[in-house]
Formats: C-alpha cells, structure tokens, sequence
C-alpha cells in the first residue's frame, strides 16, 4: 500500500490592485516504498546495485549537473519513473530520522529497505578472513563510517546483532556511508553465542560511552588500545569509533597479509 506525504507550495497570483498575493495549494507525493534515499552516491549505487526495489526517482526540476543527469540515465536505462519537482519537495522527502534536512545534492529515491542476510554460523575455512562486529554503536553516522571504511580496507563482512542495540540500517547510513551500504550491507547475527564459538578472528567494536558488553568480552582473546601520538589534553583522550575502526582494520590486514 502506498503512502502519502502532503507539501504545499506557493503560487503568485494576480490581484486588482497593483500587489501580488500568494495562495497556498496542498498537493500530495505518493512514496511506494519504505524509505527514501537521498544524494548523489547513496541514490547511485543503489541503482547500481538493484539490491533494493526502487520505485521512483525524484530529481530537481531546475538545470541538471552532470552527476544528476547520469543518475536520470541511469533511471531511465532501468525504466524508473522519474519525477521532476520543486527544491523544497526535495528538502522534505529527505528529512532525517532526528528531523533535520538531509543533504540531497537535487536528488532523492523511494525505495524498498535493503535486504539484510540473517546468519547463524561463521562461514567454515575463515582463517585469511578479516570481519568485524559492531556491538552497540547507535550513532547512524559511525555506522555508516565504518561500513565505508570497512569496503574500503577490504574486510569480508560487517557483522551486527539484535541481541545488542545497533543503529537501524536507515537512509541517514547509507548517506554517511557514502553510499557504501548499498553494495557493502552489514549481516545480522541471530545466535550471538554460537556465532562467536566457531569463528577465527573477529574485530569487536563497542560503544564509545560502555565500550563492548560484558557478555561479548568473555569471546575475546585479546584487547588493543590505539596509542596517542602526543601528550593529550585532558579532555581529548580517545578517537571516535568509526576513526578507531578504521586504524584497527587497517593493521588487522596488514597482519593477514604478513606484513
């Protein structure tokens, strides 16, 4: 079933007198789907990728960039419905979780949720393997960070579970990760204890207030902290998580490649 969002729009009209008033008039979008993308790599590669069913592209009525008539092509190629509209309808379909206006750079898509593979084991002969699971990290903007850098450095999976609060695979992710979640989704882990016991070598990323659940820990055969490169204020004494997990990843590759 489709659903509805109303917008407004203003039009000058003319009056008897010398003045111009504006009349207000109500008109509705339909959205197909369940969430809406927003900006130029997020909408891209999900295009690209077709892991999402995708419904209708909605793009700037106003002179097109190269980056925006590629995705036009792009949608056409597909036999997308294309929507030209107002900037404001633009602002309005990519308004965020937290409510404030995405950055949709002129284009938005409505799209199905992407698909998330549910699992129960570690895959068998994973010793080369190089993975990390994301205990806790609620922030959708670190998510999406580590995901990007994950693909980045080469890591085979990232892995989260609902046994442990996680931030929603949403638009805003897929936005933070530049797009990299929609060719790079994360796994979700239905036996968090099963899982554990029959894999190699996992990275485990907490939480940057609670660090990793107590729970998760009695898995863990090693703890590492990222040195500082100088004499710290007080106040500054850590790294984000998703800089953090990028630093970790990087030299866990370097270690599965011998180096």
């Amino acid at each position: 079933m489709s659903k509805k969002i109303r917008h407004t729009f203003s039009r000058a009209i003319s009056c008897s007198s010398s003045r111009r008033a504006k009349k207000v008039k109500e008109s509705y979008i339909y959205l197909e789907g369940s969430e809406v993308l927003y900006g130029y790599f997020p909408v891209l590669l999900a295009l690209q990728s077709q892991l999402r069913q995708v419904f209708k592209l909605f793009i700037t009525k106003h002179k097109l960039s190269l980056r925006q008539k590629r995705i036009v092509e792009l949608a056409t190629r597909n036999n997308i419905d294309i929507d030209a509209v107002d900037s404001h309808v633009l602002d309005m379909l990519a308004r965020r979780e937290d409510k404030e206006r995405g950055v949709h750079q002129g284009i938005c898509v409505d799209v199905s949720s992407i698909p998330i593979q549910y699992i129960n084991e570690y895959p068998i002969n994973a010793s080369r393997r190089t993975d990390i699971l994301l205990s806790g990290i609620k922030d959708p903007f670190n998510m999406g960070s580590i995901i990007r850098s994950s693909y980045f450095l080469g890591v085979n999976d990232v892995f989260i579970s609902e046994d442990y609060k996680t931030s929603s695979i949403s638009p805003i992710v897929s936005k933070a990760s530049s797009g990299t979640l929609e060719i790079h989704p994360p796994k979700k882990i239905l036996n968090i204890d099963s899982f554990l016991k029959s894999n190699n070598k996992m990275l485990i990323m907490g939480s940057e207030d609670k660090g990793i659940d107590s729970n998760l820990t009695k898995y863990c055969t090693n703890f590492v902290t990222i040195p500082p490169g100088r004499d710290l204020h007080p106040d500054v004494d850590s790294l984000n998580v998703s800089t953090a997990s990028a630093v970790l990843i990087s030299e866990l590759m370097r270690t599965n490649k011998g180096e």
